[in-house]
């Protein structure tokens, strides 16, 4: 009889985790860089600490038509088609939101055209041109996101809960706006926010690829050194967003939806700093457990309710809220 060993022999394949870099340019912009070989394409996020809570009274929806109208062309690169059109002939594509205390802009594009789109997407920073000929329509495409979230329940219930809100605070606002709250913002008061909330110092740039730190770091003090920073400071938000009243305030909204919903909303500092502990997590981990005992298991044995929950929020670094939530049953409502 022949006896045959065999041997297997295992071997764990290593594969390198992406590598971080944290620089900060002369300007004063901070960046963070992650190189990882494995990446099938590169993007870039540029983050503003400036949203829709910064708008003038009198143009409502500022914010959020700047960020539209940024991507029409740069001193640089004037055709307003240029860099969308370099990106979707590259493999790539770009977008950008608003929110109440920041202004996010991020794209991804195939490595090779990689350098081009940093190039003019730091120019939108850099030297925006906003033509007033393509100002109409920009409004139009704003006035449709409006026309648009009419019929989204959570954007109704988002809007009506802001004329709760304290009415000097400027979370009393309407953020998207339309073509009635923009009718009158032109070319120079576009320039005038970007001059006054586009500052370097308050900017924060992320990149990845697959190119290695050191030529990530050389692109980025290449293309966006010359972002101008004038020291603006951190925009300070005050807490008192919903006035205090030794009353409950009962705010009915009619769905678009078959939805029936309870929302509980408690106005707290923002939890930025508790992001170790996320005592909002925890809170919403106890109050949306389904165990025995449980709010949710009583209150779905009496037929009241399918669901409970609880989230926390950052509206800004200064001020957030803890909203509960109870999805219920016809005879829970």
């Amino acid at each position: 009889m022949i006896n045959y060993i065999v041997i297997i022999i295992l071997v764990t394949l290593s594969y390198g985790s992406p590598e971080y870099r944290k620089i900060v340019l002369e300007n004063n912009l901070k960046v963070i860089l992650v190189s990882d070989e494995k990446y099938n394409k590169s993007s870039a996020s540029m983050n503003v600490m400036v949203g829709s809570l910064s708008d003038p009274d009198e143009y409502q929806g500022l914010a959020h038509f700047l960020e539209h109208m940024l991507f029409l062309g740069t001193e640089k690169y004037p055709d307003v088609e240029n860099y969308s059109s370099y990106l979707k002939s590259n493999g790539g594509y770009s977008n950008a939101y608003t929110a109440e205390d920041h202004t996010n802009y991020h794209f991804e594009v195939y490595h090779d055209a990689f350098e081009g789109a940093l190039d003019r997407f730091s120019q939108f920073f850099i030297s925006p041109l906003f033509k007033q000929e393509y100002t109409d329509r920009e409004m139009n495409a704003v006035n449709s996101e409006y026309q648009k979230n009419l019929e989204q329940d959570y954007w109704r219930m988002r809007q009506v809960k802001r004329n709760l809100y304290n009415p000097n605070h400027p979370a009393n606002h309407f953020e998207i706006g339309t073509l009635e709250t923009l009718e009158n913002v032109n070319r120079e008061i576009l320039l005038n926010f970007h001059r006054e909330y586009y500052s370097s110092n308050m900017m924060s740039l992320s990149i990845l690829s697959n190119l290695d730190l050191d030529t990530l770091e050389d692109l980025a003090r290449k293309y966006f050194s010359n972002i101008n920073n004038i020291n603006r400071e951190r925009i300070k938000y005050p807490l008192n967003y919903l006035e205090e009243k030794n009353t409950l305030r009962l705010l009915k909204v009619k769905p678009v939806k078959d939805v029936k919903r309870l929302v509980l909303e408690f106005p707290t500092p923002a939890f930025y700093d508790l992001y170790l502990s996320k005592p909002d997590k925890l809170i919403g981990r106890l109050i949306g457990y389904e165990g025995e005992g449980s709010l949710q298991s009583l209150l779905k044995s009496k037929g009241l309710a399918v669901g409970v929950g609880a989230w926390g929020q950052n509206n800004t670094p200064d001020y957030g809220s803890l909203n509960l939530w109870v999805e219920l049953t016809s005879e829970g409502f």
